[in-house]
């Protein structure tokens, strides 16, 4: 009966004596029936009405959003190695929690807001909130994460400062330094992002541009682009 109502508004943009304001946009959001996620199937004749488009997560524009909006350096450069994971929902599955980009920002509270939370504890919260296997494989990148050296030694000395060997802990150090970067440090982050790999090295400057665009205005950023256009 209520979806009956919305026929007239949506095709008319009026319902009895109201009329939507000009420049007014009628859009409707829902889950996939097959999602299993409370959904009433929409009757046709207002089907019929609106142009229908499925719409996926994407790691990246996800990534530069949480870049300006607090989301946890953690928890960015993991979804950025792991971009399958930032939404990956199995309707078939019992289990409650499950990645998608409303859990990994309550991931992002809980890094924030540990204040020595006892690494158990922590593993429980992160599996609360994405699931087994996603807390599983966040908590063994955090452990990387966390027992790198300082990344002040890295822009102390970016020409001698050690290159991990390790995938996941040269991905946790890029993170590290993408949380540092200013307009003082970038040109020894730049100086260091010359000896990686050019795939690491590009997503390492890229990242810190996305957290602080003015970056990009830089000297060092401005060599490092045209250094990449040769």
């Amino acid at each position: 009966m209520v979806q009956a109502a919305l026929y007239q508004l949506v095709l008319d943009r009026r319902r009895g004596e109201y009329e939507l304001p000009d420049g007014a946009a009628l859009i409707a959001c829902g889950n996939r029936e097959t999602d299993r996620g409370v959904v009433h199937r929409m009757p046709t004749p207002l089907a019929s009405r609106f142009v229908h488009l499925e719409i996926r997560v994407d790691a990246p524009d996800w990534c530069a959003w949480g870049a300006g909006n607090g989301i946890a350096p953690e928890v960015l450069f993991f979804v950025q190695m792991r971009p399958e994971l930032l939404h990956d929902f199995d309707p078939r599955s019992a289990e409650k929690a499950f990645p998608c980009p409303r859990t990994w920002e309550f991931v992002s509270s809980i890094v924030h807001r540990r204040n020595g939370l006892d690494p158990a504890a922590e593993r429980a919260l992160f599996r609360g909130a994405v699931g087994e296997a996603a807390a599983v494989e966040f908590s063994a990148f955090l452990k990387v994460w966390r027992d790198l050296p300082h990344p002040r030694a890295v822009i102390d000395d970016p020409e001698n400062a050690p290159v991990p060997d390790n995938a996941s802990a040269l991905i946790a150090l890029c993170g590290s330094l993408y949380r540092l970067a200013d307009d003082v440090n970038l040109g020894a982050i730049v100086a260091y992002d010359t000896r990686l790999r050019r795939e690491v090295g590009e997503f390492l400057v890229s990242s810190c541009i996305r957290r602080e665009p003015a970056l990009q205005h830089t000297e060092a950023f401005i060599r490092w682009a045209a250094a990449r256009t040769r």
